[in-house]
C-alpha cells in the first residue's frame, strides 16, 4: 500500500511509455486506477510500482484523483509478460486491454 504523497510509477494506456512518476493524493495499492494528465491530456492510468525517474520532488505532478477500482496483480503481470513477448511497451499493451472511455 502506498500512502498519500508517495511518488509512484503510473502506467498510462498509450504507445510510448513504460510509466511516469506521479505523487499520490490519497492512499493506493499497485493496480489502482488513477486520473492524471500527460501533456495537458487527461488519462486513466494504473499504479504500477515505485517511482524511479530520479526527478526532483518539486517537478513531479500530483494525480488528479485516486479511483476505488483497479487491476489485479495477475493482470499487471500479464501486461508485463505480453510486453516482453511482443516487444511492445507496457503502455501499449495496457491500451489493448482497457476500453478507456468506458472506465
Amino acid at each position: 500500500m502506498f500512502k498519500s504523497n508517495a511518488i509512484v510509477k503510473v502506467l498510462i494506456p498509450n504507445v510510448v511509455n513504460s510509466g511516469y512518476d506521479y505523487r499520490l493524493t490519497d492512499d493506493a495499492d499497485i493496480g489502482t486506477f488513477v486520473q492524471c494528465t500527460v501533456m495537458n491530456r487527461p488519462y486513466i492510468g494504473v499504479v504500477y510500482g515505485f517511482g524511479d525517474s530520479g526527478l526532483p520532488p518539486e517537478k513531479i505532478k500530483n494525480v488528479t484523483k485516486v479511483l476505488k477500482s483497479g487491476l489485479s496483480i495477475q493482470d499487471l503481470q500479464w501486461v508485463q509478460k505480453m510486453s516482453e513477448w511482443t516487444l511492445m511497451s507496457p503502455g501499449a499493451v495496457l491500451r489493448l486491454i482497457l476500453n478507456v472511455p468506458d472506465i
